[in-house]
């Protein structure tokens, strides 16, 4: 759902491209839905929850709609004409989400490295009613940490209902199959071929 609002704002975004930025319109959307939650939530406008999450969507998917409604005739040639490339594009984001998180079942449980830090830090932020939030460390004192990575994962953890236990090893997935379709998709449009496609992907993961 998420890449389908990134889309349409992909293909006004970057004209140049041969897919016209299809290929990281999932990651696209989602930047521009946290960044918006991210921002009710700093200015207090909403309480933390599903809501908001909800509430940050629609605002990018109403961007998405105008966009669209626009260019209707536009993108629906262009998915036309290039839908098994887009297909394939988005077999390619499968493939990194199911590697990796195949990879990570192997050891899923979150006791070692840093992932303690990052599973209380994504406890904090889907708990907390606004932001900044708190250290899970230090009782009172604002967490001074990066966390806009955090807090994507956050909002997909709103929108699905799921535990943090799942969407914090669901991420890896995520994190897998975006970067995989990001640099196949770049790779393919800089290089012109399929098999540049591949190899830049390949490189990259």
């Amino acid at each position: 759902v998420v890449g389908l609002v990134g889309a349409p704002l992909c293909w006004a975004a970057f004209p140049r491209l041969q897919d016209r930025g299809f290929g990281f319109a999932r990651l696209f959307g989602l930047v521009l839905a946290t960044y918006v939650l991210t921002t009710v939530l700093s200015l207090h406008l909403l309480p933390n929850g599903r809501r908001a999450a909800l509430l940050s969507l629609a605002l990018v998917a109403a961007a998405a709609a105008v966009v669209y409604l626009r260019n209707r005739h536009d993108v629906a040639r262009f998915v036309r004409e290039n839908r098994r490339s887009l297909l394939l594009g988005e077999a390619v984001f499968a493939a990194g989400f199911l590697l990796f998180l195949g990879i990570r079942a192997l050891n899923p449980e979150i006791y070692w490295g840093e992932k303690p830090m990052d599973f209380s830090i994504l406890n904090i932020l889907v708990r907390t009613k606004s932001l900044p939030t708190s250290d899970p460390w230090l009782a009172g004192v604002p967490l001074g940490y990066y966390t806009f990575g955090h807090e994507m994962v956050v909002f997909l953890t709103f929108l699905t209902h799921l535990s943090t236990r799942f969407t914090f090893n669901l991420a890896f997935g995520l994190l897998g199959g975006t970067i995989l379709q990001g640099a196949f998709s770049l790779a393919r449009n800089w290089g012109g071929t399929l098999r540049a496609g591949i190899a830049g992907g390949a490189v990259l993961l």
